[in-house]
């Protein structure tokens, strides 16, 4: 057994950790634990050497990010974006006769579908939709997928809502919390994958998510610069789940606020009428931004109905 004074080396890395993570893994050294030492130690190693397993973005969804980096595409090509994968174009006609963009009459045509969701809405969708199918997947840990998945989703939901507030690109920020917890999915690959090569080892659940929670950030903000994000634009992923500065960039402000309201499971699960003002009160507060309680509050419920929206007519 290696003691504290070797584990707080291993984390003298250039990885962003912090105290309550030395702490979390020393309390798993008391229970002389040695298999939970050297799973961490391990992807210690592999985030340093670039040696994380990051899953690739599928075509669809890269096709449609690199579009919107540049302000130049126009409607036909995301339309072919669209055409190229039969099932995501059945799912956004099903999603342009939702509710959520529901016209006069229900539409079969993907041109008439994207006009009536139009670029920034479809961006959203093809984005929901391919990572649904390729990467938000894994039949060991399908329950903490499926959460991640939800909690993603309503995040990217309330986000791109705020930045319509606020007058700034409502699908970079839908991108942005979408995308903000896909660490959780890599970390749990990495659980996986350990598994397969240890199979009479079983890490205990608890072990799983205090690490997990340590760990995904930084492991989202190495998948996205995998897959070509800029740095300068998203660097923030990497510890979004420190309160922002005052001369933080307002996506990193919205992301945060959408990440402590849906954290927030006394306000989730109450009854909206009967929820008080303070819980978004607070988190407003502590996410520097100017906006008012019951707006807000007015965001986070319609974002909820519409999740139930999606995940009614995805299944």
């Amino acid at each position: 057994m290696e003691s504290v004074e070797s584990l707080k080396k291993i984390f003298d890395v250039k990885v962003e950790t912090r105290e309550e993570l030395i702490q979390s893994i020393v309390d798993e050294l008391t229970k002389d634990n040695q298999h939970n030492f050297i799973f961490i130690r391990q992807l210690i190693q592999s985030m340093e050497q670039n040696k994380i397993e990051i899953p690739i973005l599928p075509i669809v969804a890269n096709r449609i990010l690199q579009l919107s980096f540049n302000p130049n595409s126009d409607y036909d090509k995301y339309a072919q974006v669209v055409k190229s994968d039969t099932s995501i174009a059945i799912n956004v006609i099903k999603l342009a006769n939702s509710p959520l963009y529901k016209g006069l009459r229900d539409i079969n045509d993907l041109q008439l579908a994207i006009s009536r969701i139009g670029i920034e809405g479809l961006k959203e969708i093809v984005l929901m939709l391919s990572l649904k199918m390729k990467i938000f997947s894994n039949k060991t840990f399908k329950n903490e997928f499926e959460k991640t998945w939800r909690a993603s989703l309503l995040i990217a939901l309330i986000s791109s809502k705020v930045a319509e507030y606020y007058k700034i690109s409502s699908s970079k920020a839908y991108t942005i919390g979408l995308l903000h917890d896909v660490g959780d999915l890599i970390f749990y690959n990495q659980i996986s994958l350990y598994q397969s090569k240890n199979p009479k080892i079983v890490f205990a659940e608890n072990f799983m998510q205090r690490i997990s929670y340590s760990f995904h950030p930084k492991l989202s903000a190495l998948a996205l610069l995998s897959w070509g994000f800029p740095k300068e634009e998203y660097d923030f992923i990497g510890y979004h789940h420190l309160p922002p500065k005052d001369n933080s960039s307002i996506n990193q402000k919205i992301l945060y606020l959408a990440l402590s309201i849906v954290s927030a499971e006394v306000v989730i699960d109450s009854d909206y009428d009967e929820v008080s003002l303070f819980p978004y009160q607070f988190m407003i507060q502590q996410a520097k931004l100017n906006i008012s309680p019951e707006f807000f509050k007015a965001i986070f419920i319609k974002s909820k109905n519409d999740l139930q929206i999606i995940q009614s007519m995805l299944g």
